[in-house]
């Protein structure tokens, strides 16, 4: 549980001092609230956001190397 971070919810709103809730084996975000837990690192201060990944790709680029 990642306690007090700020977010944006479903609608796009920021969320200051909100919780999340994340499955241990997955990684997957099960719950965002506004409510009070005592279980969890505290995390006041910092903001989550999804992680950047480049998923680009290259599959069409060898066929004009094979060209050249």
């Amino acid at each position: 549980m990642l306690l007090n971070c700020s977010f944006l919810n479903k609608n796009f709103e920021i969320v200051e001092e909100g919780n999340i809730e994340i499955d241990e084996n997955c990684g997957k975000i099960l719950e965002c609230d506004e409510g009070y837990v005592s279980n969890g690192k505290n995390f006041k201060g910092f903001l989550v956001i999804p992680s950047l990944i480049n998923a680009h790709t290259h599959i069409g680029d060898s066929y004009a190397k094979d060209a050249v």
